[in-house]
């Protein structure tokens, strides 16, 4: 079995993988380790011949948690960003300069379609990737995820608190502070995703949607945009063989 992990600053993901004999893999289990307790992984590592992952965390940190010593288990393949894979070319200047998370989940998308896409990742950022049908990655945006943009408000403002921590599930006028800045927030997000996901449909291309906050902003964007639940961990499979 192979245990793919995609180590954030704040948590990990992860999922099980088996790996039948024609070749085709099916996700066994799935979850996620709030503050690193990888004690909790440590019933599967019987099972498992292989790790993949890709690390945004502190420089050496899932390194050492990775280690051949601490877990018993001899492949160890980290995703890492490089100039071409798997039919995409990075447009960055310095290639490495781009997130492994854009980078995996472009190729992924790239991969899942015959011509361009767009991929919009939802987490504490969100970002936006496009890839023409020739495989270049046209560039990126990146800007603060709903629950940022939320705790930016309340950094800079004298006046503002919210007593509920329900995340917004509508976008029309608040009637309290509460429902103005959260409406707002996912508002504002949503329109500009829908304004550059409607370029990418005339255009042809494949939109995807994926991320933690995927299904709060999903039903708001245009329903052609297909949700991928793990297009970051599908990108691993095509990275780390490559690398």
């Amino acid at each position: 079995m192979i245990l793919e992990l995609d180590i954030g600053n704040s948590r990990a993901k992860w999922r099980l993988l088996n790996i039948a004999s024609t070749g085709v893999s099916d996700v066994v289990e799935s979850g996620v380790l709030n503050e690193y307790k990888w004690s909790e992984l440590e019933y599967m590592f019987g099972k498992v011949t292989h790790i993949r992952y890709a690390s945004v965390a502190e420089k050496g940190f899932a390194e050492y948690l990775l280690s051949e010593q601490r877990v018993g288990i001899e492949h160890i393949s980290q995703a890492k960003t490089s100039r071409y894979c798997a039919g995409v070319t990075n447009s960055y200047d310095e290639p490495t300069h781009l997130g492994v998370d854009r980078w995996l989940a472009v190729v992924a998308a790239f991969n899942k379609t015959d011509g361009g896409c767009c991929v919009i990742d939802c987490g504490s950022a969100i970002t936006v990737d496009s890839v023409s049908r020739d495989g270049t990655h046209n560039g990126g945006y990146i800007v603060p995820g709903v629950s940022l943009l939320e705790r930016a408000l309340l950094k800079a403002t004298a006046n503002i608190s919210l007593k509920h921590s329900d995340a917004a599930t509508q976008t029309g006028w608040g009637v309290n502070t509460e429902q103005a800045v959260r409406h707002g927030n996912l508002s504002m997000v949503t329109t500009w995703l829908n304004q550059l996901s409607e370029q990418c449909l005339s255009n042809g291309d494949q939109v995807y949607i994926t991320g933690g906050d995927a299904m709060l902003i999903a039903p708001w964007l245009n329903d052609r945009i297909q949700y991928v639940e793990q297009l970051v961990f599908d990108g691993l499979a095509y990275v780390c063989e490559v690398s």
